[in-house]
């Protein structure tokens, strides 16, 4: 287990554990997914072990998502997404730790959909960059939200290699959603 990620976890939600008062949310029913387009073969996988904390009075998010989670149409797809590009043994996790710009509960509650920009650091194969990337939320009842990003990610920025023999089934650049819903934290992940 990568226990820089567990330590970088277990802080946030020690900052977090100032109490309920500052209401803290919780990523539940949630998914992650890729779609790389190329010349001979599209790839695309799904990926529902996804946690994630919100804190309702600060915007801070951290996102936590397994790698081996991602789901793939064919199973050698998927060996060799763990095996040869993501490394997953050793790259077991993806992160992203940030903050929503400009958010505010009160703001949230103006209309159905609100979007917002979120900024941080995404650490992805062990390379940490960091993106300012597009959210949406909406308020489905008093304490539920539903989020929505979309945004891409070149793999060469994180240490990605494609083989020259493979270049044509792998885009360079890969198209990422990300769609779940936030419940109250019960202190449980």
């Amino acid at each position: 287990m990568n226990y820089r990620i567990l330590f970088t976890l277990l802080c946030f939600i020690a900052t977090l554990q100032t109490g309920y008062s500052q209401k803290i949310y919780q990523f539940k029913k949630g998914s992650v997914s890729f779609f790389s387009e190329a010349p001979l073969e599209n790839i695309e996988a799904q990926n529902s072990k996804v946690n994630a904390l919100l804190n309702m009075k600060t915007g801070e998010v951290f996102f936590k998502i397994e790698i081996r989670g991602f789901k793939f149409k064919k199973a050698l797809m998927e060996e060799h997404f763990n095996e040869n590009y993501m490394e997953s043994e050793q790259y077991p996790f993806a992160t992203f730790k940030g903050k929503i710009l400009q958010f505010s509960e009160a703001r949230l509650n103006e209309k159905d959909t609100t979007n917002f920009s979120a900024k941080g650091i995404i650490n992805l194969h062990g390379v940490e960059k960091e993106y300012t990337v597009d959210v949406s939320l909406q308020q489905k009842k008093e304490e539920l939200f539903t989020a929505q990003s979309t945004f891409q990610i070149r793999l060469e920025e994180h240490s990605i290699s494609i083989p020259k023999l493979v270049f044509q089934n792998i885009a360079e650049v890969v198209d990422v959603q990300l769609q779940g819903t936030f419940i109250p934290f019960d202190g449980k992940l």
